[in-house]
């Protein structure tokens, strides 16, 4: 897309040839999204789950983390797929940052997610379905 709006040049280099991405820039689309849903839904990313990263400055990630788990896995059994973490985030406001990644069905609804969000101690903060998670 980049390429097409500048009407620029585009170099690639890998030592895979068969990378999936050179077939789609052939326009074997089709294949390429087909492919990547499949991977998607094997690593339990969107769109076949919703995601909530659940973020919380340390030490108070630390002290809670392992409250905070058993709390959502008692009160939400069944509404959640999985829980990761705690992920180390990095650095917000001068505070070390740590998530957990809440996972939950690709079609929950939506008050469902809310009552996990609830029962979240106040500190934390949270975002669904990030676009980016750096673990």
């Amino acid at each position: 897309v980049w390429a097409a709006t500048w009407r620029a040049p585009m170099l690639l280099q890998t030592v895979d040839p068969s990378q999936p991405v050179l077939r789609a820039l052939t326009g074997d689309d089709a294949h390429f999204y087909k492919e990547e849903l499949e991977e998607r839904a094997a690593l339990q990313y969107p769109p076949s789950v919703r995601l909530l990263r659940c973020d919380a400055a340390q030490p108070a990630a630390m002290e809670s983390f392992d409250r905070v788990r058993r709390l959502l896995e008692e009160r939400h059994h069944g509404t959640i797929t999985s829980i990761d973490g705690p992920y180390e985030f990095g650095v917000v406001r001068g505070k070390r940052v740590l998530s957990i990644i809440v996972r939950f069905p690709e079609l929950i609804a939506i008050d469902r997610i809310t009552a996990v969000v609830a029962d979240l101690p106040k500190e934390w903060r949270t975002y669904l379905d990030p676009l980016t998670l750096r673990m």
